[in-house]
């Protein structure tokens, strides 16, 4: 997926967007960070891009990402997008107009030549472009203050908002726990009830077939004695 942005697409991107850009191509090769609208200018890459070297502050490609923590993003790629707004600010633009002017001098070999050619061309003070890149601070301060507010601020939301969810979550199951373990109780007094009951049941039968016994044997003690006394039959006829 190519994630490459004009200027006025990466200015009007909040970190949100940036953010959600750099993790849903994460697996994929990219051609430029996110809201990196150019290569950022600057002494290193102008030299790097004279001499065919491959040190320019920003790398591009699949190769340009570096590995991150779990849940973390390429520090390259949020390097690129902060460099991207840093370059983008008003404050910058002395410095990219040197730049630029740098960068057709290239031919000229010696760099002190170079630099103050480039300087007297852009028709700059040095204060103006010091000045200019100094303007970095300001806008990442600013950087920080929009990450903040468009995406630490709103995911964190998210977060106590989720465990809002799972504290419920555990209140219900603490109270459905609270249920189970009184069914439990009323089971286990039920199925006690029930082994009383069979016990006593069992006793009850025992004794009734004893007495029965009991019963039994003092008729036929009856009948015995009728037979010795009387010489009646034993069926009683």
């Amino acid at each position: 997926m190519n994630i490459q942005q004009t200027d006025e697409e990466s200015e009007n991107m909040g970190w949100k967007d940036i953010v959600n850009a750099i993790v849903q191509t994460d697996d994929k090769p990219r051609d430029t960070p996110p809201g990196a609208a150019r290569q950022p200018h600057g002494p290193s890459t102008e030299n790097s891009e004279r001499s065919g070297g491959s040190d320019a502050p920003t790398r591009v490609g699949a190769d340009a990402a570096t590995p991150s923590a779990a849940g973390g993003l390429s520090v390259d790629e949020l390097e690129g997008a902060i460099r991207a707004a840093i370059e983008q600010a008003p404050g910058f633009a002395a410095y990219l107009k040197f730049a630029e002017m740098l960068k057709k001098l290239g031919s000229v070999a010696n760099e002190r030549e170079r630099y103050s050619a480039a300087l007297g061309v852009a028709d700059l003070p040095l204060d103006a472009v010091l000045g200019a890149v100094n303007s970095h601070q300001a806008t990442l301060g600013a950087e920080k203050a929009r990450f903040e507010q468009e995406f630490v601020a709103p995911t964190q939301a998210g977060i106590d908002s989720l465990k809002q969810q799972a504290d419920a979550l555990q209140a219900e199951v603490d109270a459905l726990n609270q249920q189970l373990a009184k069914k439990v109780a009323e089971r286990e007094e039920t199925a006690r009830k029930a082994a009383d009951e069979t016990a006593s049941l069992a006793k009850k039968r025992i004794d009734f077939d004893t007495a029965s016994s009991k019963a039994a044997s003092y008729y036929d003690g009856i009948v015995q004695t009728l037979q010795n006394n009387l010489g009646a039959p034993a069926n009683g006829q």
